[in-house]
């Protein structure tokens, strides 16, 4: 289990949010700071939580939109958690869009196939999830598949396979987005 901070700009809250649930429901510790249950609480002091979170979290999925360009706290949580943390996944939301500070990190290309790009995001966290399993000692088992050595305890995603993705439109992993344009190459 990958714990997963999502980094967008707020006129993309509501993408960041089902993505969220996505990431959550293979069994990954998300935290998006207006989720109700897990987010960021009413009279709670926003600025130390999302810097407790940033440190808290293994990886952070990047949003990257033309308002994400814009957005200092954007750029301050990506060179706060690149700094200290290190694992960022960029989802390049927009064609020609992508942060000056993500340029030189792989990034997931959701403007030119959505299905292939959250199946590389949810790869990228599970085989993160693998490594910090065998290094932290956890005792749980890997949602997604048998490759880290463990048991499946039946995520939702049914395969990591990019054609089992188009096979459902994408909707085995992100309800209510876009289609795929083309099959993964």
């Amino acid at each position: 289990m990958t714990r997963v901070f999502i980094s967008y700009a707020r006129v993309d809250w509501e993408f960041a949010a089902r993505l969220r649930e996505c990431v959550a429901a293979e069994g990954h510790e998300v935290f998006l700071d207006t989720h109700a249950m897990d987010g960021i609480q009413i009279g709670e002091a926003w600025e130390t939580q999302l810097h407790d979170q940033i440190w808290w979290a293994d990886a952070m999925i990047c949003i990257v939109t033309s308002a994400y360009l814009r957005s200092q706290w954007c750029s301050a949580e990506i060179a706060i958690f690149r700094w200290e943390r290190g694992w960022l996944l960029p989802l390049n939301m927009e064609p020609g869009i992508q942060h000056p500070l993500l340029r030189s990190v792989q990034g997931a290309d959701y403007a030119r196939d959505p299905a292939c790009a959250i199946v590389a995001i949810l790869k990228s966290l599970h085989d993160l999830g693998a490594r910090l399993h065998r290094t932290r000692g956890y005792g749980r088992v890997c949602l997604l598949c048998d490759r880290c050595g463990t048991k499946s305890a039946g995520g939702t995603t049914p395969d990591l396979d990019p054609a089992a993705a188009h096979a459902t439109g994408g909707n085995a992993w992100l309800p209510r987005l876009a289609p795929p344009a083309r099959p993964c190459g």
